[in-house]
């Protein structure tokens, strides 16, 4: 079986919610939210539907689970009412945006990693997904191995990128990869007919194709997790046996008392599961 490869499976963050008794001084990030008497969230622009700019402003799956945390930090300091910041990042300064300090946590589609673990902390796993294509409507690709002699866009930096050259790689595809700066980019350059495809998280495709000004006009292949043409590896990314399932998972998050709540109820899909 093909390893499926995980998206926006964890929050990125800068401290864990291993809350100290009231005898206890806090330290590290709790500290900096209660002298602040404020938490600030990082979160992306475009990254539909797990975070984005709304129209009352950030909005999206990640966005309303680092609200919850958010709630959880004001009763870890005592701070009845927290106010909290937001922040937009990108793909490309989200972890030094954590790292420095920034911002207090990052809510989008970054996914855990052994190199990236390095340099930042993650919360539990609150989704799993794998890669897939986005193209014109009509278009013949719907797999990997229909790329030959084609183009297809990926942001640089992403785990998707590193799978995607992988997989063109070790399935003697003769494609071109060409870079873009966000997904917005991706999503033009296969309108314009730059590239063939834009490759990406297929639940951040779905969110992008069901908003304007992509929505009717391009479309997102479903490539089968069995296929061995259309799923990716990434080996940076198995730090759990269990993604090779691709099944649906608990949406869990930490509470103060260090037990696990369900945390993906609401708008965003059914109550503690992510599909």
């Amino acid at each position: 079986m093909h390893l499926q490869r995980q998206m926006s499976g964890t929050l990125l963050i800068a401290f864990l919610f291993a809350v100290p008794t009231s005898a206890q001084a806090l330290e590290g990030t709790l500290k900096a939210i209660k002298e602040r008497k404020a938490m600030v969230i990082g979160y992306l622009k475009d990254a539909y539907p797990m975070s984005f700019e709304g129209p009352n402003g950030p909005d999206g799956y990640s966005v309303e689970l680092c609200r919850r945390v958010a709630d959880e930090a004001g009763k870890a300091t005592g701070i009845e009412k927290l106010e909290v910041r937001y922040v937009p990042v990108t793909l490309e300064n989200r972890f030094d945006a954590v790292a420095s300090g920034k911002v207090d946590i990052e809510c989008g589609t970054t996914t855990a990693t052994l190199s990236r673990m390095q340099k930042v902390d993650f919360t539990n796993l609150i989704f799993a997904d794998a890669g897939s294509l986005a193209v014109k409507k009509g278009s013949p690709i719907r797999n990997l191995a229909a790329l030959v002699d084609e183009s297809v866009a990926v942001v640089p930096g992403t785990t998707t990128e590193k799978a995607l050259r992988g997989a063109i790689s070790q399935s003697y595809i003769r494609a071109k990869v060409v870079d873009v700066a966000d997904h917005a980019a991706g999503i033009a350059a296969v309108q314009t007919g730059k590239v063939s495809a834009y490759a990406s998280d297929r639940i951040i495709l779905a969110g992008l194709l069901r908003s304007p000004p992509a929505q009717g006009s391009i479309w997102s292949p479903c490539n089968s997790p069995s296929s061995p043409t259309a799923s990716w590896s990434d080996e940076a990314t198995p730090i759990s046996a269990w993604w090779r399932t691709g099944r649906c998972r608990a949406c869990i998050a930490r509470t103060t008392s260090g037990t696990s709540s369900s945390a993906g109820s609401g708008r965003w899909g059914s109550p503690g599961i992510c599909c």
